[in-house]
């Protein structure tokens, strides 16, 4: 039930029935008719000698057979990107490997599998596997009201994550999006806000301010060579609509009892 979120044309190929390629052959084709069908075709196809490539031909990495159009398409393109469609059925090929590259530089291949290195799994070694955690109260969960008596949960994404020293807190700012929007919405109602956290055995995080109005998102911190946090991040708004850089600064206070963010340079653009 769910298949490739996106290809490119040079990935994707259509698969036939028929071992003739001539086109009148794959019009007079009555489709691939079961998922059974279309894992053999994707076992067996080879694409020809590429150019750009230095491999000879290239396999089915994964195959997607719909189950309405009778149709079977192969994706040469090993990296998984999967996404929810109930008229797809999906089929991983689980190729020996032959090299390093093929279990994601996170592991050694080993006699045709894939032996990962610690906090990395899955055939290709491309999955993290995490500690358990509790998600009820790691992180940030926000909510506000809706107006009807009810809360509703706000959405955010992304937080780059530095620490203060002299503070001994976590800072993060994170993407969200206002008015109860969910993510189709980022376009228009996407703000940066600033995140506290001083407990790292519960990881839990306080917001303290809104760091940049919408429209702004995707916020990247680094820590500079003097000491001074940069930040970069994709905005747009009245105040900067006539230039395509803008510089803010920020004035770290210790002795105070809120503690503002550490000094910061931000660039936006």
């Amino acid at each position: 039930s769910v298949c490739h979120e996106k290809s490119s044309t040079r990935d994707l190929v259509e698969l036939y029935p028929m071992d003739d390629n001539d086109s009148n052959a794959q019009e007079k084709s009555q489709g691939v008719t079961s998922l059974e069908e279309c894992l053999s075709l994707a076992l067996n196809y080879s694409s020809p000698p590429s150019k750009r490539s230095s491999c000879k031909s290239r396999h089915c990495q994964s195959a997607c057979w719909s189950t309405t159009q009778h149709t079977c398409h192969c994706h040469t393109d090993p990296i998984w990107m999967p996404m929810v469609n109930t008229t797809v059925d999906s089929i991983l090929l689980d190729w020996p490997c032959r090299h390093a590259r093929q279990c994601s530089f996170n592991g050694h291949c080993s006699q045709g599998r894939c032996d990962c290195h610690p906090g990395w799994g899955g055939i290709r070694c491309g999955e993290l596997q995490f500690l358990p955690v509790d998600r009820r109260n790691w992180g940030i969960r926000e909510s506000q009201s809706n107006g009807t008596n009810a809360t509703t949960n706000v959405s955010t994404w992304g937080a780059p994550i530095l620490y203060d020293n002299l503070t001994q807190e976590w800072h993060g700012w994170i993407s969200e999006l206002i008015h109860g929007c969910g993510i189709n919405a980022w376009q228009t109602n996407s703000q940066i806000v600033h995140i506290v956290a001083k407990n790292t055995t519960s990881w839990e995080f306080e917001r303290r301010e809104v760091f940049a109005l919408p429209f702004a998102h995707e916020p990247s911190v680094k820590r500079g060579p003097n000491g001074t946090w940069v930040m970069l991040y994709s905005a747009y708004n009245d105040q900067t609509r006539h230039s395509s850089v803008h510089h803010r600064g920020y004035v770290h206070n210790h002795t105070s009892n809120h503690t503002d963010v550490p000094p910061m340079d931000v660039f936006q653009k």
